[in-house]
């Protein structure tokens, strides 16, 4: 991995993940700051895609079929969405990360024939400051991410696959999202 930092361009110099020094001279001091994507000490990650593409990409944004906990109703919540990057393969984004993109460039129309509830900013108490989620078609209940990271969770686990799941709509999703947000499909 290439790091870029105030100093100076250098390649990370051991590819040990637990070595500390970088050739600038930074000493990371906790361990999460190596995850690609975030800054490290003054230094950051040189971006994995190419400069000269466009800042966006397309993604599939993705339904899950579920229950609804209040009402009992059928529905499809959101869960996130899927982006084929070149030399990469496809990944996954989940829709906390993608939230923003979906409800500025969904209409909501096309998500009540989805099946799936309004996007708006909900309060739950995990998370008091609130959040960008996707309600119940039929009573607005939120669909939580917690519950629904859970659900997807339970769904790989018996052999489903993302790519099987309904897509709701495609979306532009920017290159940052991707870097930080990003795993694997398979």
């Amino acid at each position: 991995m290439r790091w870029i930092c105030s100093n100076k361009e250098v390649a990370s110099p051991s590819p040990r993940r637990d070595d500390d020094r970088h050739d600038c001279g930074c000493q990371p001091s906790d361990r999460s700051t190596r995850i690609p994507g975030r800054v490290v000490s003054g230094c950051e990650p040189e971006p994995w895609w190419p400069t000269a593409v466009s800042p966006t990409m397309p993604a599939s944004v993705l339904a899950m079929p579920k229950i609804c906990y209040r009402c009992g109703s059928g529905i499809q919540a959101l869960i996130g969405a899927l982006v084929d990057v070149p030399g990469r393969g496809t990944g996954f984004v989940w829709f906390d990360d993608v939230a923003e993109a979906v409800a500025s460039q969904v209409a909501p129309d096309v998500l009540a024939r989805s099946g799936v509830g309004p996007i708006r900013r909900r309060r739950s108490r995990p998370r008091p400051e609130g959040y960008l989620a996707n309600g119940c078609a039929r009573c607005d209940a939120i669909q939580g991410s917690f519950p629904l990271s859970e659900e997807v969770a339970e769904y790989l686990a018996e052999g489903g696959r993302l790519q099987d799941l309904p897509v709701v709509a495609t979306i532009e999703v920017a290159l940052d999202t991707l870097e930080e947000g990003l795993m694997p499909a398979d």
